[in-house]
């Protein structure tokens, strides 16, 4: 994934200027700064959810910017996933029922066997039908990065 922009700037905070970002897959790529710098801001731009177009984002070999709002969410659907600090999960299913609804966005299907070693990977062992209110705020965040996991994008934030 290419991003190339003049500037990405919010309110007066210029963010990033005259420049290009690249992100190879399967590397891992770290953002970090501090407080109040618009990390998030960037990481919206990113995962393609912000208002502001004002840079060229290439995927796919493609300026996504440029295709339609259905070609832009489904390549959001079935390209890239981001796990926001807020944990995304259904309070009405347990730990099993979150799993299998974010797999079925992409139309995967995982064994129970692989599902535990996906929450092995990050340190999860809790029970497959346990309450995702009785889980401590680390563990729902650990299973949310799981349940990104699962919709297998290429790639993840």
């Amino acid at each position: 994934m290419c991003i190339i922009f003049d500037n990405i700037q919010y309110d007066d905070l210029l963010v990033l200027k005259n420049g290009n970002l690249i992100f190879d897959y399967g590397k891992t790529t770290v953002i970090s700064g501090k407080s109040g710098r618009e990390k998030t801001s960037l990481l919206y731009r990113l995962v393609h959810i912000s208002e502001s177009r004002d840079f060229e984002y290439y995927l796919l070999g493609k300026d996504i910017n440029k295709l339609s709002n259905t070609e832009q969410s489904l390549i959001r659907k079935d390209y890239i996933t981001f796990i926001t600090q807020d944990n995304m999960l259904f309070e009405h299913y347990d730990v099993l029922g979150n799993l299998k609804i974010y797999s079925q966005i992409n139309n995967r299907k995982y064994s129970e066997k692989e599902y535990q070693d996906i929450l092995h990977i990050v340190g999860l062992n809790i029970p497959f039908h346990q309450s995702i209110d009785t889980l401590s705020g680390g563990q729902k965040q650990r299973l949310a990065i799981v349940c990104a996991m699962c919709k297998d994008t290429q790639l993840l934030f």
